[in-house]
């Protein structure tokens, strides 16, 4: 593949085993259903944007971990052209992991397993990042703790790195943190955790994010199927932006989140977000 991202791609962040079922509906508290067909494969909130930036032509490195059962996951990114060189294999253990219920409308309900990513800390990362000896774009999300995600882009921000944060699962990203992100990229349930609030429809949606972006260099706030509203440079209201989202038939949406901050690492290029970015 041609590679066309101008900056090296560094995510920082998990690497799971996923177990995947299909299920006429998602079962509620207590409740037992039949499902359909049973898949198995690599998932996590590292390597999900990591396949997908590398598939959008940005030369990746993954910084994580696995398990001495890790190997699969290893040989996956390696297939998908990615540089595991800092991927750790630990000795005992396993490696983190999700069960996924996915319904026939394409939603689902996970529960995820930290597993080896719950061992990755900051010396890891510190010494993955000197041996990158250009500016890069980071990729951060959660599934990996808390203080390696801010170790992260507190180091990345003297080097001139950009930075892209996708707290999700949600956690309340230090203030810092969030104001180095360029951009923060939030669905909006997330933003109203983010904020404290609870945004109602369109209007709100837009001053959330109108919000969220005077918070960071730059905002996204997903919608799924209505899809964006952006913002750049902490501007105000007037300068939200609605993407359409387009149309588009969900199978499965698992790793959706993932794969958009994934591509936003290599096709945005800092500050003003376009749409054709998006």
């Amino acid at each position: 593949m041609i590679r066309t991202s101008p900056s090296p791609v560094v995510v920082v962040g998990s690497l799971n085993h996923d177990l995947s079922v299909e299920t006429p509906v998602l079962p509620r508290p207590g409740e037992t259903v039949t499902g359909g067909a049973l898949h198995t494969g690599l998932g996590g909130k590292g390597a999900n944007p990591a396949i997908a930036a590398s598939r959008a032509g940005g030369n990746v490195r993954m910084i994580g971990a696995v398990g001495p059962d890790g190997q699969d996951l290893l040989a996956t990114l390696e297939r998908a052209e990615v540089n595991i060189t800092a991927v750790e294999t630990l000795k005992t253990g396993h490696s983190g992991a999700a069960v996924v219920s996915v319904d026939a409308a394409g939603e689902n309900a996970i529960v995820a397993i930290p597993g080896a990513n719950g061992s990755l800390n900051a010396a890891a990362v510190t010494a993955a990042f000197d041996t990158i000896p250009e500016p890069a774009v980071l990729v951060l999300q959660a599934e990996i703790p808390v203080q390696v995600i801010e170790h992260a882009a507190r180091l990345a921000a003297p080097r001139g790195w950009r930075v892209v944060l996708n707290p999700a699962p949600y956690i309340p990203p230090a203030a810092d943190v969030v104001a180095a992100a360029d951009p923060l990229a939030v669905n909006e349930h997330e933003a109203d955790a983010l904020l404290g609030a609870s945004g109602r429809g369109a209007v709100d949606v837009a001053r959330a994010a109108a919000e969220v972006g005077r918070r960071a260099a730059s905002a996204v706030i997903t919608r799924g199927a209505e899809g964006a509203y952006a913002v750049s440079c902490g501007g105000g209201a007037g300068d939200v932006r609605h993407i359409p989202a387009p149309a588009a038939e969900a199978v499965d949406t698992t790793g959706a989140g993932d794969a958009f901050a994934g591509t936003l690492a290599v096709t945005h290029r800092g500050a003003q977000l376009q749409e054709e970015e998006l």
